[in-house]
């Protein structure tokens, strides 16, 4: 079973820099909504290579 979204939220507010997304989904949000799956997704990844990119780019 998954965290109650009030529990992520809340852990969420006490994380310095997080960041929350919550998906109208049951189960498998990847498939359920997978456009707002890929979206939330795309928008971490480029935030932490935007972050971490001179670190990332090594060659």
């Amino acid at each position: 079973m998954g965290a109650p979204a009030a529990a992520m939220t809340n852990m969420h507010e006490r994380v310095a820099g997080s960041g929350y997304v919550e998906l109208d989904a049951a189960h498998v949000s990847n498939i359920e909504r997978p456009a707002e799956f890929n979206r939330a997704l795309g928008d971490f990844l480029r935030s932490v290579f935007k972050k971490y990119r001179f670190r990332l780019d090594v060659r």
